[in-house]
């Protein structure tokens, strides 16, 4: 019964805070009851001034809350996870913002990137860009893509969207990114490109010295696993060129003035030149060192398989320009078994004779290749061009 009184007397609002306030000193009583029985005697006017009929009108708070099943709640979770991502990245709003930047772009302006924050955005601007058909708008987005995702999803963004992929790449290489240029190419199993532009970089190294380590790495770490029958033999044999020109540059420097070993040279450096280069320069300084030796002819033949017609061709062309007349007829002749002697028809006769004129050769030595030409046409072409 007491209870029922204490729980009217909590419930008469406005009036409860008196029994705080009421200062009246008593005494400890363990018949709580008792007291709280004195209190609603008090108040008993007012409490039961309340009508049965308005309690029983008013809504009363259940005693137990309903709970949602698992199932139910989770439907719930996800249709707000729904609501979430659908108000984060397709709005109107981001898409306006997508659409205003890409048209500031094109317009030549500067828009504010860093209103992009999520990876879903930035994605969405890249596509609109590639669907503008605009280069520098494109690359713009590039960029910025490149500086705020990390690599790994950067590049695989980039690999799945094949014109971005062909921007980056040229925007790569006109920046000289070689490294750079050179991992994204490998990355995306574009091996073979990847050790071309390894190689292009490698031969603009004007130190040969640091050429030759450039072009070991190179092939070492790219052309070395192509496993093709032209560019890895082809670099290997460069490599060998250029080791070839070195100790010879090095030793002829010492003992000749470059006005003396370029006088009669097609070019103004013996380092980096090609191989039938290298043969002309050889035989015009070294012609008469053994076969053994480091800058013979004879070394850059064998190392090179330099065949009969470029080799023949080759030295007579340097004979002739450093007017070694008896050398380039001994060139040409041969001992048989029989003790005669022939000429050897490895290239035409009438080359050989152009070469000989333009050089002003000996009329004698004119002769005897002039009347080696078959072709009669030929042969008084060559007589009135070079025997007057």
């Amino acid at each position: 019964m007491s209870t029922n009184k204490s729980h009217q007397l909590w419930s008469d609002t406005g009036k409860a805070d008196d029994f705080w306030e009421y200062s009246k000193p008593m005494s400890f009583n363990f018949e709580d009851d008792a007291d709280i029985d004195s209190l609603y005697d008090q108040k008993v006017s007012t409490v039961t001034s309340v009508k049965p009929t308005e309690i029983l009108s008013k809504p009363q708070a259940p005693d137990t809350v309903k709970l949602m099943s698992p199932e139910e709640a989770t439907l719930r979770v996800n249709q707000s996870l729904q609501k979430i991502s659908n108000k984060s990245y397709s709005t109107p709003t981001s898409s306006n913002k997508i659409e205003a930047c890409i048209r500031a772009l094109i317009n030549g302006e500067n828009p504010n990137f860093s209103i992009f924050k999520s990876k879903e955005d930035k994605l969405s601007l890249l596509e609109a860009a590639i669907n503008s058909y605009d280069g520098d708008t494109i690359i713009a987005v590039i960029i910025f893509l490149e500086k705020t995702l990390c690599w790994r999803i950067f590049a695989m963004e980039l690999l799945i969207r094949p014109t971005a992929v062909d921007h980056y790449i040229d925007f790569l290489r006109e920046t000289n990114r070689t490294k750079d240029l050179t991992d994204f190419l490998a990355m995306i199993g574009r091996s073979e490109e990847a050790a071309i532009v390894n190689y292009a970089n490698a031969i603009k190294c004007e130190h040969m010295e640091t050429r030759i380590k450039h072009l070991k790495h190179c092939y070492n770490n790219f052309f070395k696993d192509l496993q093709d029958e032209l560019y890895s033999p082809a670099i290997m044999e460069q490599i060998t060129l250029y080791e070839y020109q070195l100790p010879v540059d090095a030793a002829d420097s010492k003992i000749m003035e470059p006005s003396e070993r370029y006088q009669v040279m097609p070019c103004s450096s013996f380092l980096g030149s090609s191989v039938i280069t290298t043969l002309f320069y050889s035989i015009v300084h070294h012609s008469n060192n053994p076969a053994t030796h480091f800058g013979s002819p004879q070394t850059i033949r064998n190392n090179h398989n330099i065949s009969d017609k470029q080799y023949y061709w080759t030295a007579s062309r340097a004979l002739a320009k450093t007017a070694r007349w008896t050398e380039i007829d001994n060139l040409f002749h041969y001992q048989t078994f029989l003790g005669s002697k022939k000429i050897r028809n490895i290239i035409p006769f009438d080359r050989v004779v152009r070469i000989l004129g333009n050089e002003k050769a000996p009329q004698p030595l004119m002769h005897t290749y002039l009347k080696l030409v078959d072709d009669d046409d030929l042969k008084l072409k060559l007589t009135q061009e070079f025997l007057r």
